[in-house]
């Protein structure tokens, strides 16, 4: 099967998508929002749509900068940036699927994209096991998004860093693929000292020196707070 849609950012970072359709072809079934595209449909998209690509692949789309953005940190993300978070797991033919949206685009560039999501997935699979065997009673996870990008051939992600709540999960956090990386090698330090001094000290150890702790984001304020509680103790 061919792309079925194509998706593409314009000036001022609106979003267009645009339903593809082979000579002589059967329309595909994409649905944006619950509604079912006709042939030749095109779309402005806005931030949250609901995309569904055939039966078995659903993305929400992320917008970073939008007033509905649910978090106070998108450091590294490129305004013009548009994240699809994948629903259900991604596979190759979702990434054919936007790989073919610009033209000029050869092979070498899905194999680019299938080894980056390779790795991203490994990558967040491996901070998800962490976080679930160090601090299982935080409730915390980190969700995979897929960036589209001026530059398609470059592939890029995000990652949502996410509290898991009885009624829905809220978004704390949104960290590009370079915070990630780096913030993935300070979860698996905590998780060898975890090994080495136990469940206990490492909890102490992250109340007590919360800028050492990776799952967490330090802000003017909070910092201020522990200025101040370092120059208590040193009183």
């Amino acid at each position: 099967a061919g792309p079925m849609v194509s998706l593409v950012v314009k000036e001022g970072g609106a979003v267009e998508l645009r339903l593809l359709q082979g000579d002589g072809a059967e329309v595909p079934r994409v649905t944006l929002n619950g509604e079912r595209l006709e042939a030749d449909a095109v779309r402005e998209l806005e931030h949250h749509d609901r995309l569904q690509l055939g039966f078995d692949f659903d993305f929400r789309l992320v917008i970073p900068g939008s007033a509905a953005v649910d978090s106070d940190d998108e450091a590294g993300l490129d305004p013009d940036t548009v994240l699809l978070s994948l629903m259900n797991d991604a596979k190759q033919g979702v990434l054919s699927s936007f790989a073919g949206r610009q033209e000029g685009e050869d092979s070498s560039d899905l194999q680019n994209w299938v080894r980056a999501y390779e790795r991203a997935t490994l990558a967040v699979d491996e901070a998800n096991a962490i976080t679930a065997e160090v601090r299982p009673e935080d409730n915390l996870f980190f969700e995979l998004c897929w960036c589209v990008t001026k530059k398609p051939q470059i592939p890029a992600f995000a990652v949502f860093v996410k509290s898991r709540g009885e009624d829905d999960d809220q978004t704390l956090y949104v960290w590009s693929q370079e915070k990630f990386y780096s913030r993935l090698q300070a979860i698996r330090d905590v998780r060898l000292e975890w090994e080495e001094s136990g469940a206990d000290a490492v909890a102490e150890m992250l109340e007590t020196h919360p800028q050492k702790d990776p799952w967490r984001e330090i802000g003017p304020v909070e910092l201020q707070l522990l200025e101040e509680q370092m120059a208590e103790l040193l009183a």
